[in-house]
């Protein structure tokens, strides 16, 4: 159980407001994501395609934004609008990374 001071906090960062954030989670991922109390706010929400809505109230969203990023493609921040763009940057530098094939600096052929 977290501590007054860590109350509002997703992982680690603790701050003096709360902020909801909303997360849609696939079908094929909702199971796992309902398997475990990831945050004493969490409400999940079925949707009617099998996937969830995972709402939570914390004190730094970017946290979240960092835990759904492990869930790649089968996760969407719908809010707040803020950390929805700031995924969206980090999409936009993972493809400069990723986009073309290298290693060590040289293209490779495939």
């Amino acid at each position: 159980m977290p501590s007054d001071h860590h109350r509002g906090s997703f992982s680690t960062f603790v701050g003096e407001t709360l902020e909801k954030v909303t997360v849609r989670f696939s079908k094929r991922i909702a199971p796992y994501i309902r398997e475990a109390c990831w945050h004493s706010s969490q409400k999940i929400t079925q949707q009617r395609d099998g996937g969830i809505l995972f709402e939570v109230e914390v004190s730094e969203p970017k946290e979240v934004g960092w835990w759904v990023l492990q869930w790649g493609a089968e996760a969407e921040v719908l809010k707040p609008e803020s950390l929805r763009r700031e995924l969206q940057e980090t999409a936009k530098r993972l493809l400069t990374l990723y986009g073309e094939m290298k290693y060590g600096g040289d293209k490779t052929q495939g």
